[in-house]
């Protein structure tokens, strides 16, 4: 707990930041699943837009793995097993942040003043506490309301992603 994520777009787009949020606690997906806190987060596919992309899809009956029909589901609600082995193959945790700043498709370039702070490459590396604090005391001066501050870039339609 306290570590910081942080999320850069595609070398394509650039590297840009699209967010940043610290840690409060790690869960596993069942707890996930099951806790009252996080019920609003579970994907309504005939409800709003920002429900269709809800992310608390995954759970276990019976020791097998559930997805729920979401945007990492097939067309039919089928389990898509790439989404699938891609969110769950690896972990059995969900990372629980509070406080976040969320760019989207506001997404800035960091590279010059925190270079350390842009990943180039698909998975995850460490950056230095100190630089973590830095970017983020940057996003508190500049987005002192934090959260939301812009959809994703692909917010427009309804997509489901083939995991791929």
């Amino acid at each position: 707990m306290g570590d910081y994520l942080i999320g850069n777009s595609p070398k394509a787009t650039g590297n840009k930041l699209i967010y940043m949020a610290k840690v409060d606690e790690i869960i596993t997906f069942d707890q996930y699943w099951t806790d009252h806190r996080f019920q609003n987060k579970k994907p309504v596919m005939n409800g709003s837009f920002k429900t269709l992309y809800g992310d608390n899809i995954y759970h276990h009956e019976a020791g097998e793995w559930i997805q729920a029909n979401s945007h990492h589901s097939q067309e039919n609600g089928l389990v898509n097993h790439a989404n699938l082995e891609r969110d769950t193959g690896t972990t059995d945790r969900v990372l629980i942040c509070s406080k976040f700043f969320y760019l989207g498709a506001s997404m800035i370039d960091i590279a010059a003043a925190f270079p350390n702070c842009v990943h180039y490459n698909i998975g995850h590396h460490a950056v230095p506490e100190d630089e973590c604090k830095a970017l983020w005391q940057y996003l508190e001066t500049n987005y002192p309301e934090g959260g939301l501050i812009n959809y994703p870039n692909l917010f427009r339609a309804f997509t489901r992603y083939n995991g791929k």
